[in-house]
């Protein structure tokens, strides 16, 4: 990948060189790295969107409701001081592994038995799914070890950087890149490529019934996750971020999967456990998904996002055994 200055990018984006120092100063620049004085910004990187538009079709309806900030915080501490957490059992016993997948690709909507998301972990065929099955199948697992490579340090890590605010952070491009791996190789070629649509405004249920184009509303996403959204507790930052996602549904194909696999790295990131919704929970949590997209009322989602990583925590500690999620 090549780089260029501030002033090409300026030249390239028709706006003063000023101006890009300070959009990459703010991080509005994906990749931008500094050297001294200067900044080294990647040839691909795009122009920020203006921040004055962004503002004005910012979602300002999500309401995260009432949750347990101490129960949550005590989870967190019991998940990083835990054996799972320390040996990854998470993502290195297969079976876990494979019950996760199979959990993912039912929430997109993809019903596969546990016992052929094994054999497909194995590497060998199902014949009774398609190819495009067994690639989505190992697609998933390596995000899955990607997340983890990415977001869960050692304990104090983690801790650290929760505290002074982890700089690995989402980013447009880097969903736009995390999706493109997770649909790498399948038949529809379209791997990280924004849907030629526009979308209603995440206002539209009141007076305001103005769209704009999927990456528009992207953009405007991750202003509001790089300005507003650092503050909130990280289990409310990851709920708005899938809940954003599946209701712009960037994406022509599996928005659902990539949005659940979004707010499993921003719990990972802040030392949670990605969430492991129980079965007898499933039909709940669609109920709950359909009041976040259409409303941006999260009351419900963060009340089963909480007793999911009561889920996990309890689970991996053995203390729900043999329950299959």
């Amino acid at each position: 990948m090549g780089y260029m200055s501030s002033g090409e990018a300026a030249r390239r984006w028709d706006i003063s060189e000023r101006r890009v120092r300070i959009l990459c100063s703010e991080g509005r620049v994906d990749g931008a790295v500094r050297s001294g004085w200067s900044w080294n910004i990647p040839d691909t990187a795009g122009k920020p969107g203006d921040g004055r538009l962004l503002r004005h079709i910012k979602n300002f309806s999500l309401r995260s409701g009432s949750f347990s900030l101490s129960r949550l915080e005590e989870l967190r501490t019991g998940w990083l001081a835990s054996d799972a957490y320390a040996t990854r059992s998470f993502v290195n016993d297969q079976q876990e592994l494979g019950r996760f997948i199979a959990f993912l690709l039912e929430f997109d909507g993809v019903s596969i038995p546990l016992s052929s998301v094994m054999e497909m972990l194995s590497g060998r065929v199902v014949p009774a799914h398609d190819l495009d099955t067994h690639v989505l199948v190992v697609n998933v697992r390596e995000c899955i070890l990607l997340l983890v490579r990415r977001f869960c340090g050692s304990s104090a890590d983690v801790v650290n950087a929760t505290d002074s605010g982890s700089s690995e952070v989402w980013s447009e491009r880097i969903v736009r890149d995390f999706h493109a791996s997770l649909t790498h190789g399948l038949a529809s070629g379209d791997a990280g490529t924004y849907r030629a649509a526009s979308v209603k405004s995440g206002n539209s249920f009141g007076a305001d019934t103005r769209e704009y184009p999927v990456e528009t509303q992207m953009k405007s996403l991750f202003f509001q996750y790089d300005r507003d959204w650092p503050q909130l507790h990280p289990v409310v930052r990851g709920a708005f971020l899938c809940g954003e996602l599946l209701r712009i549904q960037p994406f022509p194909r599996h928005n659902a999967l990539c949005a659940w696999l979004v707010l499993c790295g921003e719990f990972m990131r802040e030392g949670f456990p990605p969430p492991l919704i129980a079965r007898d929970n499933k039909e709940e949590l669609g109920a709950a998904l359909v009041m976040t997209v259409k409303r941006g009322n999260y009351q419900h989602m963060m009340r089963l996002l909480e007793d999911a990583v009561a889920f996990r925590v309890s689970w991996e500690a053995g203390i729900i055994p043999d329950i299959t999620p």
